[in-house]
């Protein structure tokens, strides 16, 4: 070990592209200072956008080598994106570089890589995505949400630790927190949660489906849905003309108290979203992003269609007429939701977050040659897919 305590030890997180990456990051960056360490957040362009509101975390911004371009250009560019982030690195001088995925990751992992920086990833879907995939074999540690993680490399098993998926802290302790029954009154609370990839769908499909039910259930039915701003006026009228009671807004600001009341929820399958909806201890009808890299959004769902926690149903079976007489079912037998709800929450992990910080913290911690993995631990996964044959960089 070194001489240095973790209360001054400076971490580098690095995330990109999507909130699916940067909210994981950010949940551990925050347990991180809370620990009394420095985080610093490094990000690109998009991914700086879910950061715009932060300021408790200090957030650098950094090119990156982005492959919606091309990946003859893509090449092109990662001498400067490595150089640039090493730059950065030298200037905050990091124990540690935790990655996140998304293309930003890349470079920065590079660039610790060549300097001598330990280096750690997580991953949050159950197929390692495609930058986790071409850093895996050099980092010193690998953070997993799934034990069942599809794609990691053999040589790269023995430094997994199953950690689970971090989310906001404020939320897991409101779950915590909340006492409110599902079981309170005749009333069906629905969530629907849309958003960019899933509004639209969700907004035709769901209000169609309970003018299907017979009244005497469509009548207990309360409908909270998020709309995008340009079909919010269309699906208002749609659920008014049914008779559907029910909260249509593009953005819910008290989402957390919804879903700690809610009976059902109706989402895509998305890390952070059945993460939430696991510690919530919903039971969930899931439809998966069709075009989602690597169809992972699928793979999210195994675990939990394994241990009956949610149901799953592909875009294209997504129909009025079958969520109907799903939404019919489940609502004529309130055991199969109520052990539902109970999977949903044993596999709930709360202290993702501080699993994450408790690994990365250890790995800035060893000096020179030492393992962190001389000896194994109950959060070593046993069940790792390394070789799912579903194309890309194995």
């Amino acid at each position: 070990m070194t001489n240095q305590t973790s209360e001054n030890m400076t971490i580098a997180l690095v995330a990109g592209g999507t909130g699916g990456h940067i909210f994981p990051a950010l949940a551990v960056a925050r347990e991180l200072a809370r620990r009394g360490m420095t985080p610093i957040f490094l990000t690109d362009d998009r991914g700086q956008a879910y950061l715009r509101d932060v300021d408790d975390i200090e957030v650098l911004v950094l090119s990156a080598a982005d492959p919606r371009g091309g990946t003859a250009r893509a090449l092109l560019q990662m001498p400067k994106a490595v150089t640039q982030a090493s730059n950065v690195l030298s200037e905050v001088c990091p124990q540690a570089v935790i990655g996140f995925g998304g293309y930003a990751t890349l470079a920065v992992m590079v660039a610790a890589r060549l300097k001598g920086i330990a280096t750690c990833l997580h991953e949050q879907n159950a197929i390692l995505g495609r930058v986790n995939r071409l850093m895996a074999r050099f980092t010193g540690a690998i953070a997993l949400t799934y034990e069942e993680t599809a794609l990691v490399p053999s040589t790269a098993m023995k430094r997994c630790r199953v950690t689970g998926n971090p989310v906001r802290s404020n939320f897991t302790e409101k779950m915590a927190s909340s006492s409110t029954s599902r079981e309170r009154d005749r009333i069906f609370r629905l969530l629907v949660i849309g958003g960019s990839q899933g509004a639209v769908t969700f907004s035709e499909v769901v209000p169609a489906a309970l003018q299907l039910l017979p009244i005497s259930i469509r009548e207990r039915v309360h409908l909270t849905l998020q709309c995008r701003a340009e079909t919010l006026q269309e699906v208002t009228k749609k659920c008014d003309d049914a008779g559907i009671d029910a909260d249509l807004s593009v953005f819910f600001d008290n989402m957390d108290q919804r879903l700690a009341e809610t009976d059902l929820v109706i989402a895509r399958s998305g890390a952070s979203t059945i993460s939430e909806v696991e510690i919530a201890g919903c039971p969930a009808i899931l439809v998966p992003l069709p075009y989602a890299m690597d169809d992972h959004q699928t793979a999210n769902v195994q675990p939990l269609l394994r241990e009956g926690a949610a149901w799953l149903v592909p875009q294209p079976e997504f129909t009025a007429q079958s969520l109907a007489t799903r939404l019919q079912t489940l609502m004529e037998n309130p055991d199969q939701l109520r052990a539902a709800a109970r999977a949903m929450k044993a596999r709930a992990r709360p202290d993702a977050a501080m699993r994450v910080a408790d690994l990365v913290a250890k790995l800035a911690q060893l000096s020179g040659g030492a393992s962190l993995f001389d000896q194994p631990e109950d959060d070593a996964p046993h069940h790792i897919h390394s070789s799912w044959a579903l194309g890309g960089m194995i």
